[in-house]
C-alpha cells in the first residue's frame, strides 16, 4: 500500500477508517470497534438501532417513493469522519469518476456500507468488495436502493458460522416502530466452522435460511463473545492467513505508525 492515512476521531465513537493506493487502485477501510462487549450490548438494548433517514444527513436516497432509512448510530459514526475520508481522497489522487474499494469489518462494515452510497452519490465508481461479519444497515428501502444504484453483485457481506453480529438488529424486532424493519444487504457469502475451506454463495436475499440465519442460538452466541471476546466467531474472519484477531486493538500497529499520515478529527 501507498499514500496510506488513517482517520482518527476526538469523538468517543470509534470510528477510525484508512485511505490509500495499491498499485494505482483506491480503497478506503473502516475498522471495527474497539470495544466488543460494548457495542454488542448497545445494539441489543437498540442504543445503536433507532433507523434515521439518510436524506436528512446529506444523502439523499429512495426508493419508490420511501425514503432510506439506516441505524442511526451507523449514520453518526459515519459522519463524524465522512468529509475526512472524502477529503483525503482526493488528497491522494482519486478524484471522481475514479473507482474505489471500500471494506470495513463489524461496526466499520456498516460505515462501509453507507459510505459505498456516499460516495456512489457523489460521483465515484464503486467496485466489487467485501466486508466481513457486517450488521444489519438499514431497512428494505435502503437495501434496495443500494443494489438498484450500485448493483446485487457489488458488496459481498463474509459471514462465519456462530457470529452474533449479523444477527443484529433483530429482523423482527419488539416495541417502538423507529426500531423496525431492519434487513441485511444482499449478497452473502457464508463460511461455517473454518474459513479455510469453500464458502456457501448465498441466495441473494440477504436472509437465506440456509446460511448464517440457520443459527437461532442468538443468546448462547452473544454469551460466547460477552464471556470471552478471544474465541467470539466475530472476531475469526479470515484466520486461515492471518494470526491476530479481527477486533479493533489488533489494527493499530504502533511500530508502523510512523509510516503513515493520522489525521485527527
Amino acid at each position: 500500500m501507498s499514500d496510506v492515512r488513517q482517520i482518527l476521531t476526538s469523538d468517543d465513537n470509534d470510528a477510525y477508517a484508512f485511505v490509500g493506493k495499491r498499485d494505482g487502485q483506491c480503497y478506503v477501510s473502516f475498522r471495527g470497534t474497539s470495544d466488543l462487549a460494548g457495542w454488542l450490548a448497545d445494539l441489543e438494548s437498540y442504543n445503536l438501532a433507532i433507523l434515521e433517514n439518510m436524506s436528512g444527513q446529506g444523502i439523499p436516497c429512495s426508493h419508490d417513493g420511501s425514503e432510506c432509512r439506516v441505524g442511526k448510530g451507523f449514520m453518526d459514526n459515519y459522519n463524524s469522519i465522512s468529509a475526512f475520508v472524502r477529503g483525503n481522497l482526493t488528497a491522494i489522487g482519486c478524484l471522481p469518476p475514479m473507482g474505489v474499494t471500500v471494506t470495513g469489518h463489524s461496526l466499520g462494515a456498516a460505515e462501509a456500507g453507507i459510505a459505498m452510497y456516499d460516495l456512489f452519490q457523489r460521483g465515484y465508481k464503486i467496485k466489487p468488495t467485501f466486508t466481513f461479519g457486517q450488521p444489519r444497515v438499514g431497512d428494505q428501502a435502503w437495501a434496495d436502493a443500494f443494489a438498484r444504484d450500485l448493483g446485487a453483485n457489488t458488496s459481498y457481506r463474509i459471514t462465519y458460522h456462530k457470529d452474533p453480529v449479523v444477527h443484529l438488529p433483530f429482523l423482527h424486532s419488539q416495541g417502538n416502530e423507529e426500531h423496525h424493519g431492519f434487513v441485511h444487504l444482499s449478497t452473502e457469502v457464508f463460511y461455517i466452522g473454518t474459513v479455510a475451506g469453500s464458502p456457501v454463495i448465498c441466495d441473494g436475499s440477504g436472509e437465506d435460511p440456509e446460511c448464517s440465519d440457520r443459527f437461532k442460538d442468538f443468546p448462547l452466541m452473544l454469551l460466547a463473545c460477552l464471556w470471552d471476546v478471544s474465541k467470539c466467531d466475530h472476531l475469526k474472519y479470515m484466520t486461515a492467513v492471518k494470526t491476530i484477531p479481527m477486533d479493533g486493538s489488533s489494527c493499530t500497529d504502533g511500530g508502523g505508525r510512523g509510516r503513515l499520515v493520522d489525521i485527527v478529527v
